[in-house]
């Protein structure tokens, strides 16, 4: 099936269609995980949920700070976490176990709403949020309040910074002290207060594993779900689409083929072109035209070929084929080259000639068999004058194999100028073309050369040749020459 160039079909566009639907799925899956995975705890309160969100209006008493990040154990370089938030000064608020790390209060609502959604926009800190104080306490996602307890270096400058936002009733604790006290080994943290710690400390760490909400599972089944729907509807849309193309390109054939037989038919001397040739447009139109007039010439004899090229010419096809060996394409090069030197189109030769040396095999071969037809025979010698060795036999060997009898005076005057690796490949020729005009010249390189090897495949071209072949190596054999007895018997005698 020849496939039209560059056309987009209705399942390509599903297809792109299909492709954007789903990168939408997973980005918006993957946003709905970041925004509600921690939703459910509020010592993280990654997603604070009621208490913060919608942010109530400010009242006496009420301030504002933007939690940016919390963790079980305190960041060793409070001002690099500091740099990356895009924040002059973080404050570190010990609160239920963690170390949470706070912008600087912020007084109204508005305001603290831009500063968030600048945050959102620097890379790790997309799942910060606002945090309530008022009258001192911290109003947790719960609803619930708690007392403000900050965490500082001992150093009188830190104090200072610190100290002008210190809010009414706020606690301060040493980072010392804390560091100084072992968990195991400090008799005042009861074995209690111990196995809780480790109970949070597990659970942040098992927290990715066990904390999807209904939502995501539920999201994660649609996506699936959708995805082997979009695949069955790929597959569907693709058999109805072969389907019918299947259908159009056999009804396309028997219009051309019977356009073909009406043009054939026809005996005036210059026959009407059927209209439905006339029509052809389309590069997938025009290769299938091809394909049906190398058909006819393939199997119907009686002058179709010369009508057949003369059709070709007339709808300016060459041009088309032309066409397709300048494309990049190299699947389009090989059958250019096969229309080329079936409808011999000898103005292609200078350009089919620069594909004998390609790197590609199929198109090396193909070029040479499309030159050596689109080269007359008188030219021969000015064909094998290339440098290439393997260019310079393939050429003989494909006279040969597309039984072009008007090389053969070519091929004899050829032999005399070759060495023996070269006559065996001429001689292999003319056993594949089975000349009369050959008889004579074989018959004189059994009688008289002198290698038993030339004068072996010089026999198999002779008996090739036929019922005349054959006579003319029984002639032979009244010299009474035992070489030519034995060589007689060899290539005469029938395999079992």
């Amino acid at each position: 099936m020849v496939m039209p160039e560059n056309e987009l079909t209705p399942f390509r566009m599903v297809k792109v269609v299909s492709f954007v639907f789903l990168l939408y799925l997973i980005f918006q899956s993957a946003a709905v995980n970041a925004n509600s995975f921690y939703q459910d705890n509020p010592e993280f309160q990654i997603n604070p949920g009621a208490a913060d969100a919608p942010v109530p209006q400010n009242k006496k008493g009420a301030l504002y700070r933007i939690q940016v990040k919390a963790e079980p154990a305190m960041t060793t370089d409070l001002k690099l976490l500091a740099k990356q938030c895009h924040q002059t000064n973080l404050v570190v608020e010990k609160h239920k176990g963690l170390f949470k790390y706070l912008s600087e209060p912020i007084a109204n609502q508005h305001n603290a709403i831009q500063q968030l959604r600048l945050i959102h926009t620097y890379r790790g800190f997309e799942n910060s949020f606002i945090v309530i104080y008022r009258n001192g306490l911290r109003i947790n996602a719960d609803g619930s309040q708690s007392e403000v307890q900050y965490v500082l270096n001992e150093k009188t400058d830190d104090l200072k910074k610190v100290s002008v936002h210190k809010l009414k009733g706020a606690k301060f604790v040493s980072v010392k002290k804390l560091v100084s006290r072992p968990l195991a080994v400090n008799a005042k943290i009861s074995v209690a207060q111990a196995k809780t710690t480790k109970e949070k400390i597990l659970r942040v760490v098992n927290l990715p594993f066990n904390q999807y909400k209904q939502c995501e599972v539920l999201l994660i089944l649609t996506t699936l779900l959708l995805n082997f729907a979009m695949i069955a509807l790929f597959l569907w849309m693709h058999h109805l689409y072969i389907k019918n193309r299947v259908r159009n390109l056999q009804k396309l054939k028997e219009l051309y083929a019977e356009s073909l037989a009406g043009f054939l038919l026809d005996k005036s001397i210059d026959p009407t072109i059927p209209v439905a040739l006339l029509n052809v447009n389309t590069d997938f139109q025009k290769n299938l035209l091809i394909q049906e007039m190398m058909y006819v010439i393939q199997n119907i004899g009686n002058g179709a070929e010369e009508r057949m090229k003369a059709l070709y010419y007339k709808l300016e096809l060459q041009h088309h084929s032309i066409h397709k060996l300048n494309s990049r394409n190299w699947i389009l090069k090989v059958p250019a080259m096969h229309e080329l030197a079936v409808f011999h189109v000898s103005e292609a030769a200078d350009s089919v000639e620069k594909y004998i040396y390609h790197k590609n095999q199929i198109i090396k071969q193909e070029a040479i068999r499309c030159l050596v037809r689109l080269t007359p025979p008188d030219q021969l010698e000015t064909l094998l004058n290339y440098e290439d060795k393997a260019v310079h036999k393939s050429v003989i060997q494909i006279i040969g194999e597309l039984h072009l009898n008007q090389y053969c005076e070519p091929l004899m005057l050829l032999y005399s100028k070759e060495n023996k690796s070269v006559q065996l490949i001429i001689l292999d020729a003319m056993c594949k073309l089975g000349d009369t005009l050959l008889l004579n010249f074989l018959s004189d390189i059994v009688l008289k050369d002198n290698d038993m090897e030339i004068r072996l495949k010089a026999a198999t071209a002779l008996v090739n040749i036929g019922s005349l072949g054959l006579m003319r190596m029984q002639v032979l054999l009244l010299n009474q020459d035992k070489d030519i007895e034995a060589i007689y018997n060899q290539v005469t005698v029938k395999p079992v």
